[in-house]
């Protein structure tokens, strides 16, 4: 059994959780703010979209006990936008964590055909680009003052600094908020620092090496320092994590499922 939690504002959110609870078997759709367990007994598993509302504190606890739950966000690459529709656009769900940072070695790649990556850049360029993750993502973390730390952190480095907030408008955000467009830091950076935001997805895809947390989807084929810049093969975590982004359609025909329950089954057999 899977409880998935709808959110009580309803939007796309609504429909991304009705569209899983079609296609995963002996799954139940409730409200948000119904049922709410003590989470340390608890006995079925959530799934949740986003940390909103009274998702956080219950992801936090049930992240830091180790108990199983599914998590739904916005993807890695093919955000929707306005090119993009809700449906055409891919979502990410992630099974017993909030960032996809596990490789699953040999997967094929029926589901990255058309998809690639740059190779890594052998060329200094002028700044470290330090993106910034919401505060929500670093409290999650325990890095609550994460700028404090990211300076103090950086002092070694002996390029200057680029700042790059997360783009926010009002309670939304994304990359149409952003004033600087992405890929213009990207021709300054000589690697990106940050804990885990989607831009150190991006910025390996771009060839650009990447330092951030252990949480990040990027941290498999990123370095966790800055004493130590890696850049290893990356064939395996990309199609990683296309086998953890599906569209609304893949959540409601059972394709998210039956994939999902492949990788999964083994390690949370209560979840499927």
């Amino acid at each position: 059994m899977l409880r998935i939690r709808s959110p009580l504002k309803g939007g796309v959110a609504g429909k991304l959780t009705t569209a899983l609870h079609q296609g995963w078997p002996n799954s139940e759709l409730i409200a948000n703010d119904d049922l709410w367990e003590d989470i340390k007994e608890q006995e079925v598993p959530n799934a949740f979209f986003g940390l909103g509302d009274m998702n956080f504190y219950k992801v936090v606890q049930l992240h830091q006990n180790r108990q199983p739950y599914i998590f739904i966000d916005t993807p890695y690459w093919r955000r929707r936008g306005s090119q993009i529709s809700d449906r055409e656009a891919l979502w990410r769900i992630c099974v017993g964590s909030i960032h996809v940072n596990k490789v699953t070695d040999n997967l094929d790649n029926r589901r990255t055909p058309g998809w690639s990556y740059k190779p890594w850049r052998t060329d200094d360029r002028s700044h470290v680009l330090v993106a910034e993750s919401s505060p929500t993502i670093n409290a999650f973390i325990g890095e609550p003052h994460w700028k404090d730390y990211a300076r103090k952190d950086l002092q070694p480095t002996r390029w200057p600094l680029l700042w790059r907030e997360k783009p926010r408008h009002g309670r939304k955000s994304g990359p149409e908020f952003a004033h600087i467009p992405l890929q213009e830091h990207f021709e300054k950076a000589q690697f990106v620092y940050t804990s885990c935001s989607i831009v150190g997805v991006e910025a390996i895809l771009n060839g650009i090496p990447v330092v951030c947390h252990a949480l990040s989807a990027a941290a498999p084929v990123a370095s966790l320092d800055v004493k130590h810049i890696h850049k290893p093969d990356r064939e395996d975590w990309f199609k990683t994590l296309q086998y953890h982004q599906f569209t609304m359609d893949e959540m409601a025909n059972g394709t998210a499922y039956n994939i999902l329950k492949n990788l999964y089954v083994g390690k949370y057999p209560d979840l499927f």
